[in-house]
């Protein structure tokens, strides 16, 4: 009579995190476990808990009706915008716009400097594509530059009672005599610096850290000195460059921007490239439409709108600029709009989409809508997918059963769909929003596959997508092999 041994068999527990944002830089199969090969609308802000982002709010003022050439501020209550060929400006509570002028002639995107005196606080709108002045407003009356040698450029910046702004040439900066908005003409005083290590026309121009920077395509230069008896321009870089006019922020007190092979920040001394996880987001960059790309930073976030693929800004780059959240580098995420303009006024970060409105981009609200201040009218749509998972334990497996422990707003949805497929980019529903309970605790929910469903495979993944408020804390696979077990 024969013998038969029992089959033997063994669970395995594969815990898969989501904390540390997107990797585009490794390959996929060389990612952390909880790195994510992409995601949409999601944060590392409750790490290591992943969550919908914050809603965006729009501001009472009413949407701009025109093409939008321009955003800015004038100190810590006044948003200003260039509407067409309408200067105006207004508060972000307010609910009506004050027109400054309507003989603006708009030709290129523009910049708004703020410039004080010990007496004067002027706004300068700088437009000039090299045929007509600037304009500028001493917060009674908007006039225009009438010195023949004031710069006709939109390139424009302030520092220590002086305007520096780069002259049509794009190689050229020129300072005005001091605490004298008017005055580009007095020797000794006023005059310029020719910037002759620049490589390529000049792109960019910031004040940061006490001292004018001013970016080409391919160079980086910073000015010292505060007069043109010591005025000094030191060659940062002749490698590393501004993509564009509006491609830089100031967030944490250090100076990001964009260049063509990857971010970088400055503190002084050398600038770092950062944020590699994002590299492949940026060799997705449609460069055609590069003077599309805004940056702007709130708390510790710096935000890089860019054209993805598209000839539009449809994705955001989010930089978690703050090391330590569970990793020595900075956590990367993405979102989504249209956004033609980034501006900081209060504390907060506006953002004024293509169609006119104008957004807080990171509210302190939660609840998965965007849309006004008091009620949102948009749920956020919101997606992410795991890193593959392959190995030698899966072949000889099959998924008995999946944990996934979430919360959120009771009007959220959730689905989770798989691939083994490692060239595929469809996912297979393995479980819709209506086989999910949602509260706003935290409640684990146990998955069951079909018979047909994740055996035997050499490679998985996953992808959770859905719409409003919700927060992923965890995602557990049980897997049990059969047979030849040692």
């Amino acid at each position: 009579m024969p013998i038969w041994d029992e089959i033997q068999y063994k669970k395995t527990m594969l815990s898969v995190a989501f904390g540390k944002g997107i990797n585009t830089y490794n390959d996929p199969l060389d990612l952390a476990n909880d790195e994510l090969t992409d995601s949409l609308n999601m944060c590392a802000d409750d790490f290591p808990i992943i969550r919908t982002r914050n809603d965006r709010t729009r501001i009472t003022l009413p949407e701009t009706t025109q093409a939008i050439w321009g955003i800015g501020a004038r100190g810590n209550s006044q948003i200003h915008v260039l509407n067409g060929n309408t200067w105006q400006y207004g508060v972000s509570t307010g609910t009506a716009w004050t027109e400054l002028t309507t003989e603006i002639t708009a030709g290129a995107y523009a910049s708004f400097v703020e410039f004080n005196t010990q007496s004067t606080k002027f706004t300068i709108l700088a437009y000039s594509t090299g045929v007509v002045y600037n304009s500028y407003w001493d917060g009674t009356a908007v006039s225009t530059f009438a010195d023949a040698n004031a710069p006709r450029s939109n390139l424009y910046t302030a520092h220590r009672y002086r305007v520096y702004g780069i002259e049509n040439d794009k190689r050229t900066l020129k300072y005005s005599a001091q605490g004298a908005i008017t005055d580009w003409t007095t020797a000794g005083d006023a005059g310029y610096i020719d910037i002759t290590n620049a490589n390529g026309p000049v792109t960019a121009i910031t004040t940061y850290a006490d001292h004018p920077i001013i970016w080409t395509d391919n160079s980086m230069h910073e000015l010292y000195g505060t007069g043109p008896d010591n005025y000094e321009l030191v060659n940062i870089s002749h490698r590393i460059g501004c993509v564009t006019q509006f491609a830089f922020c100031e967030c944490d007190n250090k100076l990001f921007w964009l260049d063509y092979n990857g971010i970088y920040v400055y503190t002084g001394g050398l600038p770092s490239q950062i944020a590699y996880k994002a590299s492949g987001l940026i060799e997705g960059i449609n460069w055609v439409y590069k003077h599309l790309i805004r940056a702007g930073s709130v708390g510790d976030k710096a935000y890089f709108a860019i054209p993805y693929k598209s000839t539009a800004n449809n994705r955001i780059i989010v930089i978690d600029v703050i090391e330590g959240k569970g990793q020595p580098t900075h956590t990367i995420n993405l979102e989504d709009g249209n956004w033609v303009g980034y501006v900081n006024n209060n504390e907060a970060l506006f953002g004024i989409e293509n169609n006119g409105f104008i957004y807080n981009m990171h509210s302190t609200r939660k609840e998965g809508v965007d849309g006004s201040t008091t009620v949102g009218s948009t749920a956020i749509s919101w997606s992410m997918e795991t890193k593959p998972i392959t190995d030698e334990l899966i072949v000889e497996s099959a998924v008995r059963d999946i944990w996934v422990q979430h919360s959120g707003t009771t009007d959220a949805t959730m689905e989770l769909g798989f691939t083994t497929n490692s060239n595929s980019t469809t996912y297979t529903q393995m479980a819709a929003t209506t086989d999910f309970t949602h509260v706003d605790f935290a409640i684990r929910k146990q998955l069951f596959p079909t018979s047909t469903q994740l055996q035997g495979m050499p490679f998985m993944k996953f992808q959770f997508k859905g719409t409003g408020h919700k927060k992923i804390s965890g995602f557990q696979i049980n897997l049990i092999s059969y047979g030849g077990i040692k």
